[in-house]
């Protein structure tokens, strides 16, 4: 799997911003035999809540990102309907829980043998978890045998479950506790090492796809570089939950270098073919196609999923709903069928908005908070339908997708 990722990244030509003109690259990777074939848009996403239509998911979805207790036998279920699907268990990566009270925690605590592997204040008491009481924070250093349980453990249920790999939640990078309170950990570059020894330790027992939650990964490291640059080497891939617009901040999209990082590190795995599962915030068809037409100008491969990340409450759970993410898909088929055909070009700037265009048509992206007017060149209709002119306003963080006038 890594040797075929590598010689697919060292034949592909890339820029972020190239020059107009036919990319046969960014079509070429990947061999189009996923489940939606010929459809722009891939879908794939994290889900632990609502109730599952299998035979619908294994149709409609590439990948599926599962809560580690997921009821047994559901995705040799999903296989049976579809074998082409993509499965992942997740796990919390920094604690462990003491009883079963958490879907996503490795267990297994044995307190004579593991107390030593437990992140310590410089007082020496344990650092404790936002989870609560029964979730233990651990240490990632080589000296502790961590890496090895987590490992251990991890191996067992998704060969038990015949899971595809794993996705680490809540991977330490950085940490709410004050490094000025820790015992072994000075700064964030310390416990930075000690995770890239712990990521590529599990990397190489677990031997199957590990991917991490990408949200730690938009800091810069020591070396001036975004760790996603850095540690990309030991992870498979990455699943974004803030991605563009993240649900716990509806109303604060992001912009400047905060988008910019999303859309690179995006454009970063799909360009090495490595699964990244972009998660979106929206609650309405605007903010549905500006969220797609994001997705769009970032895609280099078929490895970067869309998932469907609607109206988040306590409740309903939104997104991270089956249900609800099901509903959604069908009230807006048009946007997630949408056939764009090959990009043409990597994405372009055009004022303060970005364009790429595709075979069938263009997507437009304005990621400010300002009004932006643009410049287009050919005829277009939008996804109602409707001729677009040769000037293109835009609203603050509105996206738009257009194909191409027929002739």
């Amino acid at each position: 799997m890594l040797m075929i990722r590598a010689i697919l990244a060292a034949v592909i030509l890339y820029s972020s911003v190239a020059s107009a003109g036919k990319s046969e690259s960014l079509c070429a990777i990947g061999d189009n035999s996923g489940i939606r074939l010929n459809k722009s848009i891939r879908l794939g996403g994290y889900f632990y809540t609502g109730r599952i239509d299998v035979l619908w998911y294994a149709r409609n979805f590439d990948l599926l990102d599962l809560n580690a207790k997921n009821a047994p036998g559901l995705i040799e279920a999903l296989k049976e309907a579809n074998p082409k699907i993509v499965v992942f268990q997740q796990f919390l990566a920094n604690q462990i829980a003491i009883k079963e009270v958490g879907a996503q925690a490795v267990e297994g605590y044995r307190f004579e043998d593991m107390s030593s592997w437990l992140l310590r204040k410089n007082s020496g008491e344990t650092a404790r978890s936002h989870r609560g009481p029964y979730y233990l924070l651990m240490d990632h250093g080589p000296e502790t045998g961590w890496a090895g349980h987590f490992s251990d453990y991890v191996g067992q249920v998704i060969r038990r479950t015949k899971a595809d790999g794993v996705v680490l939640d809540e991977v330490p990078l950085s940490l709410d506790v004050p490094f000025s309170e820790l015992q072994k950990y000075p700064d964030r570059q310390s416990i930075q090492d000690a995770t890239s020894h712990f990521l590529g330790a599990i990397q190489k027992q677990i031997e199957k796809p590990v991917l991490i939650n990408a949200g730690q990964l938009h800091h810069f490291g020591s070396s001036g570089k975004m760790l996603w640059e850095t540690i990309g080497p030991l992870i498979d891939g990455a699943w974004h939950e803030g991605w563009v617009r993240y649900y716990l901040a509806h109303n604060h999209p992001h912009t400047g270098d905060v988008w910019e990082a999303d859309i690179r590190s995006a454009e970063h795995f799909s360009r090495l073919n490595k699964y990244y599962i972009a998660s979106p915030a929206f609650q309405d068809r605007s903010e549905l196609e500006y969220a797609i037409a994001n997705y769009l100008l970032a895609k280099n491969s078929d490895s970067l999923v869309f998932q469907p990340m609607y109206k988040y409450d306590r409740e309903s759970r939104g997104g991270f709903n089956f249900s609800i993410a099901m509903d959604v898909v069908e009230k807006n088929r048009d946007l997630f069928d949408v056939e764009m055909g090959c990009p043409l070009e990597s994405r372009v700037k055009n004022a303060n908005a970005w364009t790429r265009r595709y075979d069938n048509g263009v997507v437009v992206v304005n990621p400010t908070a300002s009004d932006v007017n643009i410049r287009l060149e050919g005829k277009f209709v939008d996804m109602n339908g409707s001729s677009v002119g040769d000037r293109l306003a835009l609203k603050p963080f509105q996206g738009v997708l257009l194909k191409n006038a027929s002739r």
